[in-house]
């Protein structure tokens, strides 16, 4: 196994050199440089700097990983990184997925089967944080300087560019770094709060010593995102695809979820009434606090996509009631699902977004009873090594 030799940029702008001199210090002994704006002055762009950044790959380097400095790193960053590239030398890695994307809902879904890495399913392309071999890097160089005259998001561009030489991402599960949320000097404030689906500062050193490839979004996978839920599918085997190769829905398609509960084996006819009963179960003050906070279609989504969870992807062994058996795992499921109750509150009321706390015991109601009224087990042949 050729040894991973890691250069890495930090992509920033003059005002921000603050941010990006705090990230570098935290990454240690390592090959480590700015990249900064060639022209800050100009049009809002992220793509000049990311074009600067990969230019930068060292002539030692096996492989290039590229900062944004907003970001907060976790303990054994650098440690994880050249272990998930020794395992996958040839494959562009991201260590990041925004909580409102569906690659975070795959974030979520693959740590929930305890598997550490999934394959990303198209959207734009996460770069807070992404790691590419020499190979690709330089690639990427060239093509972005001529994919900058069509567009200036350095996320669109990659995922055009991966999509167009046909490399998967492959994402880490958790995430190994966090949005700290410095106002965006690229007009991306109107986004709302942007932090990952699932980050945990500390992690064990062997989290990453068995890299595990969930295979759980391969054909399908739920998204909540915004208070709204829906089920996005693969439909390559459907050959009256038309989407653009790089476009964000390229062979996928994004579908009703009432109209399409049948998918999962689930009708809209029994599961409206389970979430009726279990409403009634609630003690009436946080009943009533819920069914006037959001409308009654947004209670019955946040509802739905955690009886989902429980009945599809958790298995009845994880008790969330019961952090005694695999702690880290226990850890990254509350976490995951903490991020998905966030998702209730629509992008108008982010700013309240942090009061979700009494959410919590009614989305684990809603799992449990997925876990207990449908066969919850994980089939964990969607997990291979």
């Amino acid at each position: 196994m050729e040894k991973t030799i890691l250069s890495v940029s930090v992509m920033t702008h003059p005002t921000r050199i603050y941010f990006a001199n705090r990230i570098l210090r935290s990454l240690g002994d390592i090959d480590a440089q700015m990249a900064v704006d060639p022209d800050p002055w100009g049009s809002n762009s992220t793509i000049r700097t990311a074009t600067v950044a990969w230019r930068q790959i060292s002539k030692l380097s096996t492989h290039h990983l590229v900062l944004q400095d907003d970001i907060k790193l976790t303990e054994d960053f650098i440690h994880n990184v050249k272990k998930i590239a020794e395992r996958f030398p040839q494959h562009p890695i991201g260590f990041y997925a925004n909580s409102s994307s569906r690659n975070g809902m795959s974030i979520r879904l693959a740590v929930m089967q305890g598997c550490n890495i999934v394959k990303a399913v198209p959207e734009y392309s996460p770069c807070l944080a992404i790691l590419m071999p020499r190979k690709l890097a330089e690639e990427f160089v060239q093509f972005s300087s001529r994919a900058a005259k069509i567009g200036d998001a350095d996320d669109d561009v990659m995922r055009l560019f991966l999509t167009t030489i046909e490399y998967p991402l492959l994402l880490s599960a958790p995430s190994l770094v966090e949005h700290i949320g410095h106002q965006s000097s690229v007009g991306n404030n109107f986004q709302g709060k942007r932090i990952a689906s699932c980050f945990v500062n500390e992690s064990p050193r062997d989290w990453f010593d068995h890299l595990n490839l969930s295979q759980i979004n391969d054909h399908m996978i739920p998204h909540y995102s915004r208070s709204k839920l829906c089920l996005y599918k693969n439909i390559r085997e459907e050959w009256q695809s038309n989407k653009a190769i790089g476009s964000q829905n390229h062979n996928w398609k994004e579908l009703n979820i009432e109209h399409n509960l049948k998918i999962l084996g689930l009708t809209p006819h029994e599961l409206i009434h389970l979430f009726n009963i279990d409403l009634q179960t609630w003690n009436t003050d946080i009943a009533e606090r819920i069914m006037n906070d959001f409308n009654a279609h947004q209670v019955w989504h946040f509802w739905l996509i955690g009886f989902i969870i429980g009945s599809r992807y958790l298995s009845k062994k994880v008790s969330l009631q019961n952090s005694s058996q695999k702690p880290y795992q226990y850890i990254l499921i509350k976490k995951a699902i903490e991020t998905i109750t966030m998702q209730i509150f629509p992008i108008e009321q982010n700013e309240i977004a942090s009061e979700y706390q009494y959410l919590l015991p009614f989305i684990y109601r809603a799992i449990y009873v997925g876990q207990t009224e449908m066969n919850g087990l994980i089939n964990y042949s969607d997990c291979s090594s």
